[in-house]
């Protein structure tokens, strides 16, 4: 009789489990009604801080965390001032701007935000109208500059002036090199000879002055009875600089030093040319007071021509004028959606010109233009012969439309005729016409019937059919007059059967399937699959033939093909039923393998064996001892319980794991499928078990893992052979633990395995140590001592952490068998496994958020409350 003093102990327990549990869960979380109680302007602002500390050390965002504590209830509005708040507060902790930096900052957040999306909009309006204004591109590339050359001889015709320097270079009876340089006042000074005035005056006349005032010191210069033998040669050594003003509607006006060799385009190139309302075709050249020139880009622009491109002077003023027309040319020009400037008296074939003219797909019949009026706007359809006469209009906007995407002369011919296509469709062009127009009919033409798709007026279509064969043999009565746009189609007599086709398989060189053709013999199949496998059956060759039950109409019949069976020799000879046996189209051949053939297979043995390596299997019924013999049996050092197979796995393996079919070996490991934990929950357990992670190499580093992950520098040197093991990562491998114990003492029994293809045993060295990983103080790794349990284990790494699912932990054993701690009546008796040398203990941490809800609370203490009325209950009765 079990005493009253268990059950009241059993209820005492129990009833102190549900309130600790209760009041663990009450402090570590808020329950939805207090976040909905929050009011942010209660919040201390070292309470906001903490809050900020907490998310940061977390590694989450400020507003994720109030994303997640509006989930708890925190109302939106609350959310949002909390947000400002530590904005407001961050900002605060950075430096301080100085107060002008402020200021500006200020002054650009006022403007942006006063800025309308209108203005923004018309902006960037005006931004592209600009940029698809023709010319601007030349004035804002970056390839290259329009600067005036420097190292070509300076024309004859340029105009001297202050800043110049001369070069005089004397040769014949007498030499000299002499350098002149104009003074403010135009004149250049020689030696003994006096003042020249040279400003003004043209490089060409400059030098003829010169001659003429050298001839009074060199007397071989002077022209007299006999032949002159000094000569003289002037050139301009240096350039001056000269100041030019650059007015008007320019997109950067002012003033522009340059040198005195640059020109109209020179200048205008530097002052980024003309801007939004400025003329490229009026740019006047302003020379002491007086229109000097007035040029035209678009001579340069257009034609290529430079004849307004003048050189400037000291003093002289570039002025554009605003443009008097600017109109947009839409769709096919070759200089199609630009805009371009035109002036009094230009008409629409001058806008035509500066567009490039026509595109190749444009309907140069007539254009459209859209026209503002005084009051709103009109359309205008303008003819090609109207071209010369209409003129243009400032806003006008000219629409070239694309050709029509059709033909107004076209038939078409498709199908089994020798040059299928599109022809010209002549006056009374007939059907018969039309082929002979392709090359006539191809052999495989379908002569039975054709057929005529044709556009009506009203665009609906309608099909005409007709006799192909009647056709050709008399096209008086059955011959059709076509239509433009009328498409016949002459089908070929493979387009109505299904492709024909033979597959070979099996013990072939080249399996797969090969176009039938008639006449084709099986040893013909087998050719064109280029011969036999090794290991090909010479007594079984398989033809299955679909069954074909033409004219039966009564019933479904049981069989569904026909099959042939064929012999052949080794020399590919087959026999003389095969030889006269000819295949039919989706004929299937099957080369089966002689059944005594097998190709080597092997297993691999690793570890504390005396002669480790690859073995070749040379029985089917060879098993793990028979490997271990023929390896010279384990060494002393061998550690025979952490032993263990790693196999690959089967075809049929990998169809029950996709499944969800828990493998026969498995059940031992993992324990029933009845335990509280789910089948996912125990695969995810199986998997992070089976694959150690990678570790530091030194004791002092440390890496976030999963508790599963984490394995230790000893640890290490017991796996080492892993990777190995495992295999490449796209192949699936089971690891089978083995008791190798009793394999070696008793062989044959069941635990001694039969091998397989690609098996890999592995008998690791002795191990001394345990390894205590996961939700505990401090991952170790302690000496084994034998006769200490669980508890022992635990205490060495710390204890539990506060995070453990002490419930849940379980042990890794060195053969890769599995054992978990188990309890019973609620916790109260619990099971531990044992543990054994190199085993790995594996405490689960708590998932995050896996505190109990309020409901799951009140259930808790319901089911609780329930079972404590049943044991008072119980022990009533067994005081009765």
């Amino acid at each position: 009789m079990i005493p009253k003093s268990f059950f009241l102990y059993l209820l005492f327990a129990l009833l102190v489990s549900v309130t600790a549990s209760s009041e663990l869960i009450a402090q570590g979380s808020l329950t939805a009604s207090n976040l909905s109680d929050v009011r942010a302007s209660e919040v201390t602002e070292a309470e906001l801080q903490r809050f900020v500390g907490r998310a940061q050390a977390q590694g989450v965002t400020i507003n994720q965390a109030l994303q997640v504590a509006q989930l708890r209830g925190l109302p939106a509005s609350e959310a949002a001032i909390l947000r400002e708040r530590i904005i407001g507060m961050q900002r605060g902790s950075r430096e301080e701007t100085t107060d002008s930096e402020s200021f500006e900052e200020s002054r650009a957040d006022t403007a942006m935000a006063d800025m309308e999306r209108s203005d923004i909009e018309k902006l960037d309006q005006e931004s592209d109208r600009m940029r698809r204004t023709f010319g601007t591109s030349v004035f804002h590339t970056e390839i290259g500059e329009l600067t005036p050359p420097q190292n070509i001889p300076t024309p004859t015709t340029y105009i001297l002036g202050p800043g110049d320097q001369l070069s005089v270079t004397v040769w014949g009876d007498q030499t000299a090199s002499i350098g002149l340089t104009l003074d403010a006042e135009g004149t250049v000074f020689f030696n003994n000879l006096g003042p020249l005035m040279l400003s003004g005056q043209t490089l060409q006349d400059a030098e003829e002055l010169i001659r003429v005032k050298l001839r009074q010191q060199f007397a071989g210069m002077r022209a007299g009875d006999g032949e002159q033998t000094t000569f003289a040669r002037v050139t301009l050594n240096q350039i001056r600089s000269i100041q030019i003003a650059i007015t008007g509607d320019v997109v950067n006006p002012g003033s522009y030093t340059m040198s005195s060799g640059s020109t109209v385009f020179n200048a205008l190139y530097r002052a980024g040319g003309p801007a939004k309302g400025g003329s490229f075709r009026k740019i006047r050249l302003i020379r002491d007071n007086q229109v000097a020139s007035e040029t035209d880009l678009y001579d340069f622009l257009v034609e290529g021509i430079q004849s307004g491109n003048l050189s400037l002077r000291d003093g002289d003023v570039l002025h554009i004028m605003p443009y008097q027309n600017r109109v947009e040319v839409v769709g096919e020009a070759r200089r199609g959606d630009m805009f371009f400037e035109t002036v009094e008296g230009e008409t629409l074939a001058d806008l035509l010109h500066f567009a490039g003219g026509f595109s190749e797909n444009a309907h140069a019949g007539q254009v459209r233009i859209h026209r503002n009026t005084a009051t709103e706007r009109r359309i205008l359809t303008v003819g090609a012969d109207e071209y010369e006469q209409t003129l243009i209009q400032n806003g006008d906007v000219i629409f070239i439309e694309e050709l029509l995407d059709r033909f107004i002369n076209r038939v078409s011919v498709r199908g089994a005729v020798w040059r299928s296509g599109d022809y010209e469709m002549r006056a009374g062009m007939t059907l018969l016409d039309l082929i002979e127009d392709a090359g006539g009919l191809r052999p495989d033409a379908l002569i039975t019937r054709g057929l005529v798709n044709r556009l009506r007026t009203d665009f609906t279509l309608e099909q005409i059919s007709f006799d192909v064969a009647a056709l050709l043999e008399n096209p008086a009565q059955y011959n059709i007059v076509l239509r433009a746009d009328d498409v016949v189609w002459i089908r070929s007599i493979h387009n109505l059967t299904d492709r024909e086709t033979v597959e070979i398989n099996g013990a072939i060189r080249n399996s797969g399937t090969y176009a039938f053709r008639e006449h084709m013999t099986l040893e013909d199949l087998i050719l064109k699959a280029d011969g036999f496998r090794d290991g090909a059956s010479e007594s079984r060759i398989e033809v299955s033939r679909r069954a074909s039950f033409e004219g039966e109409t009564t019933g479904r019949s049981n069989i569904t093909a026909e099959v042939f069976t064929f012999s052949v020799d080794r020399n590919l000879s087959i026999s003389e039923d095969g030889a006269r046996f000819e295949l039919q189209p989706f004929d299937r051949v099957q080369v089966f393998r002689r059944p005594d053939f097998r190709e080597q297979i092997t297993v691999t043995i690793e570890g504390e064996v005396l002669y480790p390596g690859t073995y070749t299997i040379s029985s089917r019924n060879e098993r793990i001892s028979d490997i271990i013999r023929r390896a010279g049996g384990v060494t002393s050092e061998a550690y025979l319980p952490g032993s263990r197979l790693t196999r690959k796995l089967s075809a049929f393996d990998r169809e029950a794991a996709e499944l969800n079919v828990i493998m026969p070996f498995q059940f031992g490991q993992f324990g029933s499928l009845n335990d509280d934990d789910s089948r996912q929950q125990q695969a995810n357990r199986r998997e992070s078990s089976s694959r150690p992670a990678e570790v530091n190499r030194s004791r002092g580093e440390s890496e976030r893992t999963t508790p599963e992950q984490r394995v230790s520098l000893n640890q290490m040197n017991r796996l080492e052979a892993t990777s190995q093991e495992r295999g490449s990562e796209d192949e699936e491998v089971r690891r089978i633990g083995l008791d190798l114990e009793q394999i070696l003492r008793r062989p044959g029994i069941s635990e001694d395995l039969f091998v397989r293809d690609g098996d890999v045993i592995r008998v690791p060295e002795k191990v001394q140590t345990v390894a205590i990983l996961g939700a505990v103080m401090q991952d170790v790794e302690v000496r084994y001592i034998e006769g200490q349990g669980f508890s022992y284990y635990i205490s060495r790494a710390g204890g539990f952490s506060e995070q453990a699912r002490k419930n849940r932990a379980y042990v890794v054993y060195a053969n890769g068998d599995v054992d978990r701690r188990k309890s019973y009546l609620f916790g109260l008796i619990k099971s531990n496994p044992s543990i054994e040398p190199g085993a790995q203990i594996v405490i689960p941490e708590k998932l995050p958020g896996m505190g109990l809800t309020p409901g799951e609370i009140i259930s808790l203490t319901s089911s609780a409350t329930t079972t404590a009325l049943l044991i008072l209950t119980l022990i009533d009765r067994l005081g009765d």
